[in-house]
């Protein structure tokens, strides 16, 4: 498993989610529930997202995908819209990771050329 996201941005999207109404649900008692699921994160709606204690950046910014997903009226609730969905979520934590190792690859190139 990849490593937990940091405990402060998490506190921060965790804040800004209840800010807007909704609630991220994340203790023991869920642990246990997302190991039988053999999920790390799990999105029931808009409102409600399921995450493990230890659930790392790329699970947690992909139940939050989800949830606009619901929110945008997007999520149809067939087992072809899911899977799209999925496949959706998954494309852009795709593009947010190689945009991100993009910046990385600037960085080097800027350090050896100062």
């Amino acid at each position: 498993m990849p490593f937990p996201m940091d405990k402060e941005k998490f506190l921060k999207i965790k804040s800004a989610f209840e800010k807007r109404g909704g609630v991220i649900q994340c203790d023991e008692p869920t642990d246990r529930y997302l190991d039988y699921k053999k999920a790390e994160g799990l999105t029931y709606n808009e409102d409600l997202i399921l995450l493990k204690t230890n659930a790392s950046a790329s699970a947690v910014f992909e139940e939050l995908i989800h949830a606009t997903q619901y929110k945008r009226k997007r999520n149809d609730g067939t087992y072809e819209n899911r899977l799209l969905m999925e496949i959706e979520a998954q494309e852009k934590l795709i593009k947010y990771k190689k945009a991100l190792l993009d910046y990385y690859e600037e960085l080097k190139d800027f350090r050896k050329g100062n």
